[in-house]
């Protein structure tokens, strides 16, 4: 993830990612969350990563879901 993060950044590759892995993407720059086919939310990272993979989680909290699918790991 971190090899990906550097080619967008070195390179001004634009990438996609899809995943349901919220520390997967608290690499990203800009997360769409879609539930039942439908757009559900967007957020954008700022300057911590950190606080980006909690806005994550909490976005994941909004929508619902199984807490077997929020992964334990923290950044």
């Amino acid at each position: 993830m971190e090899t990906l993060e550097k080619l967008n950044q070195t390179d001004a590759a634009t990438m996609m990612l899809v995943t349901h892995d919220p520390q997967a993407a608290s690499y990203c720059h800009r997360v769409v969350f879609i539930k039942d086919g439908v757009l559900s939310g967007e957020i954008h990272r700022g300057e911590s990563r950190q606080a980006f993979f909690q806005k994550i989680i909490e976005m994941l909290s909004f929508l619902g879901g199984n807490a077997h699918e929020l992964s334990s790991i923290r950044v």
